[in-house]
């Protein structure tokens, strides 16, 4: 079984390269941190344990994404 602190590497990198990404002006830089972000967050999301994949829907089924639709009244 992973260890959890395995589970925190990708984390902690991507909140590295998150500070990085924000502390630099050049481009080459961001997109670079930008990449590694997104490697380590999909690798992280893929070593986790099932129960992280339970507790981060729930918190996503608290947000609302889609705004409330008013009805549409149909003349007859």
């Amino acid at each position: 079984m992973i260890s959890f602190t395995l589970v925190l590497i990708p984390l902690a990198i991507a909140l590295g390269s998150l500070y990085l990404y924000q502390r630099s002006s050049h481009e080459v830089v961001k997109v670079l941190t930008l990449a590694s972000t997104a490697v380590s967050i999909i690798w992280g999301f893929a070593t986790a344990h099932w129960g992280l994949h339970i507790l981060c829907l729930l918190l996503l089924t608290r947000f609302r994404f889609f705004p409330q639709l008013k009805p549409v009244v149909i003349d007859q």
